[in-house]
């Protein structure tokens, strides 16, 4: 009796101990709370810690509390860490709540501060022009933003949208410049920061422009096909289209031409640089009627347009003038070329295209003086671009435009003699041809010295004086 006795008031004494430690951590606990909303992290967190420790482990509200407490002194922290803009540090704590205290209520505010905190440092990475690093975390944000940060996503949507905007105005200015490599670079960054599919298909479209400028046309044809599979409804699809079939004319793929041009001009039906190309791929292709109806359709936007046009008509008024020469109408093709002329005195392709009207409007004469200018001027530049290669070591694109030129030079003189020929200055026509030996094919060029010296020498017999005639001796 006496031993169940001591029993009970044993039990009795220890359960009074334990309600008396339970009360004092619960004291404890609330007192924690109050040294955490006053700032007093350090010795708050030293009491959850105590909460969650052996000496809690009965009573598991304590170490709930403990959790809890300690999970929002860190996230306390990492907000204060990014106030003061201590972003690395901020996330350190965002991300230690997340990993080790991911039951407690404090998750979602931390998950927030973390993306907010890896945005700034993806910005400070930006600024530091370590783009590739600072896309990624941004990439990387998105994805963990949680629940609710709808403003967050807008606010990294808009920064996104700011830098891909900013790296393909630098990558433009580079394309102007002719450095190439380093408009790819600042493309590659703005395609990967780009958030909608306007701005990924105008980065695409510009790679392609990039690319072909650089001469790199496997890999242009590569972007243009993937803004017109990738973008079909974007603006870019027609011209890219139109960009492909330069450079299929440019690699002599004229059924691709065709077929690229075709493309651009029904996805843009009033665009009148796609109809007159539309023209001039058919003509290459022999399409005569096709090319002649889509020339007639040309001429009626570009004359359409003309009015409406303040600055470049020239350019309006040598299409007119090319589609024109496709018709057969060269009197008319010769009329434009020379305002295109009027306005811009300088642009070679309409004094080509006034030589080509003159001389099939059988103005031999006025041929002769076209082809003559051309060549002034070819020689000119070629004069001068030979000057700077022999000073400087050679670069792959200087070396073509100087061959360009020659070549150009050659074909000039070779069209200034057959215009001799049609007036029946057959030495002048002979000497131009010799001339222009480069400019054509080698069979031309032979059938054509032929013809030139066969006509010269039936001219020479026409007019050539009679013999004088002669008396039979007289037999003595």
């Amino acid at each position: 009796m006496f031993n169940h006795a001591r029993a009970v008031s044993l039990t009795v004494s220890l359960m009074l101990v334990a309600s008396f430690a339970a009360a004092e951590l619960s004291s404890k606990a609330k007192r924690a709370e109050k040294m955490a909303a006053a700032g007093q992290l350090t010795e708050a967190m030293a009491i959850y810690q105590e909460l969650m420790g052996k000496n809690a482990q009965k009573e598991p509200q304590l170490v709930k509390e403990g959790r809890e407490g300690m999970a929002n002194c860190l996230l306390l922290q990492a907000k204060t860490a990014f106030d003061e803009k201590n972003f690395a540090d901020s996330k350190t704590l965002a991300l230690q709540i997340l990993t080790t205290y991911k039951d407690t209520p404090s998750v979602n505010e931390s998950a927030k501060t973390l993306a907010l905190s890896q945005l700034e440092l993806s910005k400070q990475l930006v600024d530091g022009k370590k783009y590739d690093e600072g896309i990624a975390q941004c990439k990387e944000v998105k994805e963990k933003i949680p629940a609710g940060g709808d403003a967050l996503k807008a606010d990294l949507d808009k920064f996104l949208s700011q830098l891909a905007g900013d790296l393909l105005k630098l990558a433009e200015g580079h394309i102007k410049s002719g450095k190439y490599e380093e408009a790819q670079k600042n493309l590659e960054w703005a395609s990967a920061a780009a958030t909608d599919k306007a701005a990924s298909a105008k980065c695409q479209y510009t790679q392609g422009v990039c690319f072909r400028l650089a001469g790199q046309n496997d890999k242009a044809l590569a972007a243009y096909q993937d803004v017109t599979t990738d973008y079909p409804d974007s603006p870019f699809a027609a011209t890219a289209h139109a960009d492909l079939y330069l450079i299929h004319t440019q690699l002599d793929n004229l059924p691709e031409a065709l077929k690229s041009i075709q493309q651009a001009a029904s996805l843009a039906p009033e665009n009148s640089d796609y109809l007159f190309k539309t023209a001039q791929a058919y003509q290459a292709l022999g399409k005569t009627e096709d090319a002649k109806k889509a020339a007639k359709k040309a001429i009626d936007l570009l004359q359409a347009e003309l009015p409406k046009t303040y600055t470049n008509k020239e350019n309006l008024q040598y299409k007119i003038g090319q589609a024109q020469l496709i018709l057969g109408n060269y009197t008319e093709a010769a009329v434009e070329f020379d305002k295109a002329l009027a306005r811009n005195a300088d642009m070679v392709e309409a004094k080509k295209g006034l030589a080509l009207a003159l001389f099939n409007d059988k103005n031999y004469t006025g041929a002769v003086d076209a082809y003559d200018a051309l060549i002034k001027k070819f020689s000119g530049d070629f004069d001068a671009l030979n000057e700077k290669a022999s000073k400087d070591k050679i670069p792959a694109d200087l070396a073509k435009k100087v061959e360009d030129l020659r070549k150009d030079i050659a074909y000039f003189h070779y069209q200034k003699g057959l215009s001799y020929e049609q007036l029946g200055e057959y030495d002048n026509a002979l000497a131009e041809c010799r001339l222009g030996l480069e400019g054509v094919s080698t069979q031309e060029a032979a059938a054509t010295i032929k013809r030139i010296q066969t006509a010269a020498a039936q001219k020479k017999s026409e007019t050539a004086p009679a013999p004088a005639a002669t008396t039979a001796p007289v037999e003595k």
